[in-house]
């Protein structure tokens, strides 16, 4: 936290008349972005993987890859049904306007998305490093992308503190740190 500390104008972005489920749930809308990215960098992989598997496996491995590209597409499906899950909250929620229930709802349904999500991207690079071959992960060929992209923005954002969170409210009724911060003032907490 900065004390004193000179900020221009032009720079500060005030939150203090928003009413705080709006800015609850505009928080919560934000981070569903985080967790399609990561869905992104599956899909990625997958179409580098159909690339891979035409231009043929070594029998030992072919049965291995196929299984692994069978979780993999069985994965991305979770998490894109999570997403589209909290994504249809937030269209709810923007006609309905929010509220402090609401603003909750889409926080916990995106934090859900983003903890199946994040596991996704990184892993997905992972098994697809394990079978390609080295032609195959080439940097002119662009597959370490996937690797750093998912890798690297996973990183922002630890994930296993989501987890707790999301499985602390359902089991103890806590709400999530950032979520309980902006919806205390209203006097208002969803329980």
């Amino acid at each position: 936290m900065l004390t004193d500390a000179w900020v221009a104008r032009r720079h500060v972005f005030d939150q203090s008349g928003r009413p705080k489920p709006q800015a609850a749930f505009r928080y919560a809308r934000s981070q569903l972005t985080h967790a399609a990215i990561q869905i992104g960098v599956a899909h990625a992989v997958l179409a580098h993987a159909g690339r891979l598997d035409r231009a043929g496996l070594p029998a030992g491995v072919a049965h291995r890859f196929a299984a692994w590209r069978e979780d993999l597409l069985l994965e991305t499906s979770a998490a894109e049904a999570l997403v589209d899950r909290a994504a249809d909250l937030v269209d709810e929620v923007v006609s309905a306007g929010p509220t402090p229930a609401s603003a909750l709802a889409v926080g916990l349904a995106v934090d859900e998305a983003k903890c199946v999500a994040y596991d996704l991207g990184p892993v997905a690079a992972d098994g697809l490093a394990a079978f390609a071959g080295p032609a195959d992960t080439d940097a002119d060929r662009g597959f370490d992308r996937y690797w750093r992209n998912a890798r690297t923005h996973s990183l922002h954002d630890p994930v296993r503190w989501r987890r707790h969170y999301v499985g602390d409210y359902h089991l103890n009724g806590t709400l999530p740190p950032v979520l309980r911060s902006l919806l205390e003032s209203t006097g208002d907490v969803p329980l």
